[in-house]
């Protein structure tokens, strides 16, 4: 547990491991952080806390710490209750998971660095950084990467200008492919890409460097 110190009042913020989830949802995934945030007792209600919440994970080597994202949030606060929950929302990419996943090597560690800001307070408005640990057990975190399913697919950049009717096609299809896949239509996102293959193997000459490519061999 941190502690938000203001000139005339302080919070304290917490996160759990078992309020930590990670979900696909269209087109990518997020890591759901539940931040419990208590309020000191004071007299004026309907106050903002604004914060900035920036995440990162750990690799291999202890000291090795990668930023994945960064978002911001405010909580309008009461002193009737007196402890408030937020949810704090990182959108993370296939790369970005990919990624998580090489690095570990057992569990999973993440911080979450807090600024925090009173835009109504009377005195200084901001306070000092505070930094939350969660580490999610490796059983815990790879239940939650088989629940992805398929949808943590490694990403390949398809250089088809979207200007171009004709060739925006492949795209198309494409992005289709990924949305039928982060729903579990799976023999239809196959279709989709299959379709997208055919069309490079009519539309697109083999000029690359090295062996050159048979139409054969665009299966």
């Amino acid at each position: 547990m941190q502690e938000l110190r203001f000139d005339d009042i302080r919070f304290t913020a917490a996160v759990s491991r078992d309020q930590t989830w990670l979900r696909r949802v269209l087109g990518g995934h997020e890591l759901n952080v539940q931040l419990a945030v208590g309020v000191s007792p004071f007299d004026e209600a309907g106050r903002i806390l604004a914060l900035e919440a920036e995440l990162f994970e750990f690799g291999t080597a202890p000291a090795q710490r990668s930023r994945l994202g960064r978002i911001t949030a405010n909580l309008a606060y009461t002193p009737v209750v007196t402890v408030h929950r937020v949810n704090l929302v990182f959108p993370l990419t296939s790369l970005q998971v990919h990624a998580i996943e090489e690095a570990r090597s057992g569990d999973v560690r993440f911080e979450v660095d807090l600024n925090a800001t009173l835009p109504q307070a009377a005195g200084f408005p901001g306070c000092a950084q505070a930094t939350e640990h969660i580490a999610i057990a490796k059983s815990d975190w790879e239940q939650q990467i088989a629940q992805l399913g398929p949808s943590a697919a490694f990403e390949m950049a398809v250089p088809y200008p979207l200007g171009d009717p004709q060739r925006a096609e492949v795209g198309r299809l494409l992005r289709e492919a990924q949305r039928l896949l982060t729903t579990g239509e799976i023999r239809a996102s196959i279709l989709e890409v299959r379709r997208a293959l055919e069309w490079i193997q009519h539309n697109v000459d083999w000029d690359q460097p090295g062996s050159k490519k048979l139409a054969s061999q665009c299966n």
